[in-house]
């Protein structure tokens, strides 16, 4: 039988440019929300969101790959995104970079790219080139393949929330075949830009409010808050990462997904496709719900999502710790599930889960939902992301046992 073992994980998002310092933010119970300063509000009277959890892009360094005349040809999407995969190979040994894949999941993209495109168009005015291919959402795997050497597969998914697990599965899948030595498998969305943020307000999925925060679980929840946000693991076969010398940051154990089939947004009132990716999950990993030591949620905030989701993790696992990231970052779409994926991997070797800063009246006890740090063993975690639409994924993760 095949065991898949992540051998790097690289992370950037609000709170900071990887993942032992966003970690250690966390722990502390930091939120990265803040004014929106990617674009002047003013310009744009019809939007009433005015927070969002916003990369500082000038602290982005990729100097060692990218020099400062490119640099300036490529978007907030590539720069963040590849940041990224920087921290990821870093931590790995790859022997064979030709035979090497990459995956990313996205849902918007390069969208201000294509919004300053269509402006440029409108006015009548000249895009350059690289404007207009930057504007594509696998131009970021592109420019991973090209920068590192990697021939394998080359592509980007989007499947809403659900995106970043279904990448995950499809890089097992290439593994399983022997079709490559690792799968570079990453998630990336920048978007807090005025189409993106006009578009959910309109919906109605973000918090309006005029001091708006992210509150998972919370009675008082009104609607999730904009991040950005990439995460980038490396995956390979147990025994050819042990053969490669890496260091084995986690072992997937099985993973899960499905389709509700029931509304182009709203989540089924009974959680069919939720209930049904994390069965999937389980049985894969031949693991009973009590196995869960520690719970990855999705909780985006939103009233009806949020109320649906801690119905089901209360009857699968009652008492149990939850982890509920975008208090603190906010949603980062196609990405958040490897995003909050490397956050629980990286408290599951540390033993420590932080706080969820915004929770003040909790939907209920039946689970467990800090409000300060807690030190404790969790051997086992599910991540779970349930996206618009119903799209429903969920991946079990256990800390690596050398004996």
């Amino acid at each position: 039988m095949n065991v898949y073992a992540i051998v790097g994980i690289g992370l950037v998002d609000a709170l900071g440019q990887s993942r032992s310092e966003n970690w250690k933010k966390y722990i502390l119970g930091k939120t990265a929300v803040r004014p929106i300063s990617n674009f002047n509000l003013n310009d744009y009277p019809i939007i009433k969101v005015t927070h969002a959890a916003e990369i500082n892009i000038d602290e982005i360094s990729v100097n060692e790959h990218i020099l400062d005349n490119e640099r300036r040809s490529l978007d907030r999407y590539s720069l963040i995104g590849f940041s990224a995969t920087v921290e990821a190979l870093k931590e790995c040994n790859i022997v064979n970079a030709q035979n090497t894949a990459v995956i990313f999941s996205s849902l918007g993209g390069s969208q201000i790219t294509t919004l300053n495109c269509t402006k440029n168009l409108l006015a009548n005015k000249r895009s350059t080139p690289r404007q207009c291919l930057a504007a594509q959402r696998d131009s970021l795997v592109g420019l991973i393949s090209r920068k590192f050497g990697f021939n394998g597969a080359n592509l980007n998914i989007t499947s809403a929330c659900a995106s970043g697990i279904i990448g995950l599965d499809y890089a097992t899948k290439l593994l399983r075949d022997d079709d490559y030595d690792q799968v570079v498998v990453g998630g990336c969305d920048v978007m807090v830009d005025p189409l993106d943020i006009y578009m959910f307000q309109s919906i109605g999925a973000l918090d309006t409010r005029t001091i708006p925060k992210s509150s998972p679980f919370d009675i008082n929840r009104n609607g999730f808050i904009m991040g950005e946000g990439a995460a980038v693991f490396v995956i390979k076969k147990l025994e050819k990462a042990l053969s490669d010398g890496d260091k084995i940051l986690s072992i997937i154990k099985g993973i899960g997904f499905a389709s509700e089939a029931y509304h182009d947004t709203a989540v089924h009132p009974d959680g069919i496709g939720g209930r049904m990716s994390i069965d999937i999950a389980l049985k894969k990993a031949n693991l009973k719900r009590t196995d869960i030591d520690l719970i990855g949620s999705h909780a985006t905030s939103t009233p009806n999502g949020d109320e649906i989701e801690y119905n089901i993790l209360a009857e699968y696992f009652p008492n149990k710790p939850v982890m509920a990231l975008k208090a603190n970052i906010g949603h980062t779409m196609a990405a958040c599930s490897l995003v909050e994926l490397a956050y629980m991997i990286e408290s599951m070797n540390n033993s420590t889960i932080g706080p969820i800063p915004t929770l003040q009246n909790s939907l209920g006890e039946e689970i467990n939902l800090p409000k300060e740090k807690i030190n404790s063993t969790f051997n086992i975690g599910l991540k779970t992301s349930f996206g618009f639409g119903g799209k429903s994924a969920a991946v079990i993760v256990e800390k690596y046992n050398a004996s």
